[in-house]
């Protein structure tokens, strides 16, 4: 239950170190939602980027968190690709289930931004949730039809201890016992 932000200026010095002392070229952010930052720290850390450092980088976000005037400024920052995280494509089960409250349009529309700005984009995908059936699955394939993405990741649903999810499974009994191989 805590937050670690560093400031745009320490994120930009720590950068130029890694540039000069070991000719990185290329940065890949590390944050599950890069946009989770305050608007204000994103502008700043635009500004220091684009005039300091302008290296191509990666990201990861959720759909939400993307305007047009974000990505404005990504662009000129040199993003090269962004991951973005969908989930699920049944948007009551999302809801519902991972706590997630944004339409399958909203989510079209976001992507729909990138493909404008001409970013690449992978979408990060989760199958084998609690309860999910088949007709489910489907929801999120047919969600990524919709969309335009370079390259798309499925992954397999694992219950991580200390969330909702976990506790979920292990109500119904789909955990292994204690003692079993993890």
């Amino acid at each position: 239950n805590y937050h670690r932000a560093k400031s745009a200026r320490r994120l930009i010095d720590e950068i130029k170190y890694f540039v000069e002392e070991f000719q990185a070229n290329y940065i890949y952010f590390n944050a599950e939602t890069f946009f989770a930052m305050p608007n204000k720290d994103f502008l700043k850390l635009a500004d220091l980027y684009t005039k300091e450092i302008r290296l191509p980088f990666w990201l990861q976000t959720r759909p939400e968190t993307i305007t047009e005037e974000r990505i404005r400024l990504l662009k000129q920052m040199n993003v090269s690709n962004i991951n973005v995280g969908i989930e699920h494509g049944n948007e009551k089960y999302r809801k519902e289930m991972l706590k997630r409250s944004m339409s399958n349009q909203l989510i079209i529309s976001a992507l729909k931004i990138l493909d404008n700005a001409d970013i690449p984009v992978t979408v990060n995908n989760i199958m084998g949730f609690p309860d999910e059936t088949r007709e489910l699955v489907f929801d999120t394939i047919n969600l990524n039809r919709e969309i335009k993405s370079a390259t798309v990741n499925a992954y397999l649903y694992n219950p991580y201890p200390g969330t909702a999810l976990y506790e979920v499974c292990k109500k119904k009994g789909y955990l292994p016992k204690e003692d079993d191989e993890k």
